[in-house]
């Protein structure tokens, strides 16, 4: 299914997905250095570009920060048809999630 995803993400054209933060909302501390940060940005599929809310989960942890979050939408709103395989017998469904972890360290 893996080479059905990436030919149906046209992968040979467009390799990456892209988030490009472009506003801060709103910032609201949950304490122990726990802050949920509403955002807006420009996301990138397919070389469709929407702008997109997305909330951040921040971390303060000593020397490290952790951010972490996740968006959910249809592939057909990014130009994606959602793959199939076997002869289209094997389908997947139109709603795609996205989520990340990354890792800051001073």
């Amino acid at each position: 299914m893996d080479k059905n995803a990436y030919k149906a993400l046209n992968t040979t054209s467009h390799k990456n997905i892209s988030f490009e933060l472009t506003e801060v909302v709103k910032s609201t501390s949950k304490g122990s250095g726990i802050y949920e940060i509403a955002t807006k940005g420009n996301l990138t599929i397919n070389g469709v570009k929407k702008t997109i809310p997305l909330t951040i989960t921040l971390k303060e942890n000593g020397n490290t920060i952790n951010l972490n979050g996740s968006t959910s939408f249809n592939m057909t709103e990014y130009k994606v048809e959602p793959p199939t395989a076997i002869f289209g017998t094997v389908t997947t469904g139109d709603k795609l999630t996205i989520k990340f972890k990354t890792v800051l360290n001073n």
